[in-house]
């Protein structure tokens, strides 16, 4: 009777490491055709330099001048904007791309741009006091330079760091 508990025995343990192979295999095969998870989104950039409260200052639109009410403040606080300017406040988000100019896309969640995406270029100057950006209004293209030209809705502003 023990010679067959000991067969027995023996066979289970075969039957059990069997088993345990097949797993370890299957699983291996399963890790080895397992699709690839997907790359992390990258971390978009982000201008610190700009972040801050920002009081409107000289302006243009097509190529003539334009006077932004006398309380107009822009706000960033990393890729978030906020506008006000009495009672029409905007809000949205900031996506910064690299080059010379910096491009900045303007994505209008709340407000007169909700819905709307305007491209711009923008650059800080002096010290960092002053920053400059033109947009294309008509959300067609991205500036190129630093102009607001006749008969587009190109639109140029210079803006004062406020307290």
């Amino acid at each position: 009777m023990s010679a067959a508990l000991d067969s027995r025995g023996a066979n289970i343990r075969k039957g059990l490491c069997g088993l345990c192979v097949s797993l370890v295999l299957g699983f291996l095969a399963a890790c080895a055709t397992a699709p690839a998870p997907p790359p992390a989104p990258p971390t978009p950039l982000i201008d610190s330099g700009i972040s801050g409260r920002w009081a409107a200052g000289k302006a243009e639109l097509g190529g003539r001048d334009f006077r932004p009410s006398a309380n107009f403040m822009l706000h960033v606080e990393g890729n978030l904007f906020s506008t006000h300017n009495g009672t029409r406040p905007d809000s949205g988000r900031l996506v910064f791309h690299a080059g010379d100019p910096k491009g900045l896309d303007v994505i209008g969640e709340h407000g007169p741009t909700a819905g709307r995406k305007l491209m711009a270029i923008y650059r800080v100057l002096g010290d960092g006091t002053a920053l400059e950006i033109c947009y294309d209004l008509s959300g067609a293209t991205r500036p190129t330079e630093f102009v607001s030209k006749p008969d587009t809705q190109l639109f140029r502003i210079t803006y004062t760091r406020a307290p």
